[in-house]
């Protein structure tokens, strides 16, 4: 609720204040940091199997090698799907042009 919504001020002598937590409020604070601790120990779990996987393989690091030809292919996967849907923004806007519509004008449904 916007109404309830007040960013955590540390008032440090009468009359003087400093913001904490660049305006967020409690919750805020708490979500963010929330977000941060996950992703750290996902990092720290996952390169703790990393380095399990260096011990246990052999000398050539065949599981290493694995995860970066998988890291390659998933990198090209999110950036064919970047390509592809700015091809599809890309469409839309001419379809729009070609029917004389602005840009934020919705597309005519069509019945058929």
């Amino acid at each position: 609720d916007h109404d309830n919504y007040k960013p955590v001020v540390w008032e440090y002598s009468p009359g003087k204040t400093c913001n904490v937590g660049c305006g967020n409020d409690w919750e805020d604070i708490f979500l963010i940091s929330s977000c941060y601790g996950c992703l750290w120990s996902f990092l720290l779990a996952f390169y703790s199997l990393l380095l399990k996987g260096i011990l246990d393989s052999d000398e050539k690091s065949t599981l290493l090698m694995m995860y970066f030809v998988f890291g390659i292919i998933y990198v090209l996967l999110v950036g064919l799907a970047v390509y592809t849907g700015q091809m599809e923004v890309e469409a839309l806007r001419k379809k729009k042009a070609n029917l004389g519509l602005a840009e934020d004008e919705e597309l005519p449904i069509d019945d058929e």
